[in-house]
């Protein structure tokens, strides 16, 4: 690699440097776009970090926020994955109201619920705003 910099200024051997510094952002967005305009929605190979938590009113009077993973249509239905705040495990939903399940067990883990501020008439809005994972969907 040194005889690529070999007939470089000081100038551009230090804007090089910089560069490998953490003096540049990638911007992916617009990757993204194109992307998913030509090939509908891409599957994520990297879980996106999203800070949006789903609020829902759980057993009928407790309140719980849940940071959301992702979420994926299965036949026909909005599968949404989120995190238990209370152990850490990962739960899913389906239509975003009625029971929660284990992810990996698919045991029922709370009887009854219902999502406030996400919703099937939101959720690609929601998804859209907050980096959400769409997963491709599954029929």
């Amino acid at each position: 690699m040194k005889h690529l910099l070999n007939n470089l200024s000081v100038e551009e051997k230090n804007a090089i440097r910089e560069q490998h510094v953490g003096g540049m952002k990638v911007m992916v967005e617009n990757f993204r776009k194109l992307t998913n305009s030509k090939l509908g929605d891409v599957k994520t190979l990297v879980e996106a970090n999203s800070q949006f938590k789903a609020t829902a009113v759980v057993e009928d009077d407790m309140y719980m926020d849940f940071p959301v993973k992702d979420i994926q249509v299965v036949n026909g239905k909005v599968m949404m994955t989120f995190t238990d705040p209370t152990d850490n495990k990962l739960l899913f939903v389906i239509d975003f109201y009625g029971p929660i399940y284990d992810r990996k067990t698919k045991a029922k883990v709370y009887q009854d619920s219902s999502f406030q501020n996400i919703n099937g008439k939101n959720y690609q809005q929601v998804a859209k705003t907050h980096g959400i994972p769409m997963l491709k969907p599954m029929s």
